[in-house]
């Protein structure tokens, strides 16, 4: 194999690799999207989804922000997981969070939302 074309096949390669990452992005971002619908859908009566939320929160004082939940040092998308399929029966508050319920999908989405508030994300 010539010079060239190792330069071309190593080209192509890169091509294909920007849009794999740019498809893998995107995906993400609609994850992100779809998971931020759902919050304000159905998070708000408690929580302080994101600055476009239409409704202050019923609780009163309001559970933490998804904001400060998503830059907690130890939030990650397995913590999440843990949480959103409890019952929070453990949490010292006056009204524990309820097990949302949502199906494997819509709590990858919610995920996805809150880790993208991260800051510097």
């Amino acid at each position: 194999m010539n010079n060239r074309t190792r330069i071309a096949a190593f080209a192509i390669l890169a091509c294909f690799s920007a849009l794999a990452a740019k498809a893998q992005d995107s995906a993400v971002g609609d994850s992100a999207k779809e998971g931020h619908r759902l919050a304000l859908k159905f998070c708000t009566p408690c929580h302080v989804v994101s600055s476009d939320q239409t409704y202050t929160p019923l609780l009163n004082p309001p559970a933490p922000t998804f904001l400060s939940i998503a830059n907690r040092q130890g939030t990650t998308a397995q913590s999440l997981r843990v949480f959103l399929a409890s019952t929070h029966a453990t949490e010292i508050t006056s009204v524990n969070m309820p097990n949302p319920k949502l199906p494997a999908d819509e709590a990858e989405e919610m995920i996805s939302f809150i880790l993208s508030l991260r800051a510097g994300h």
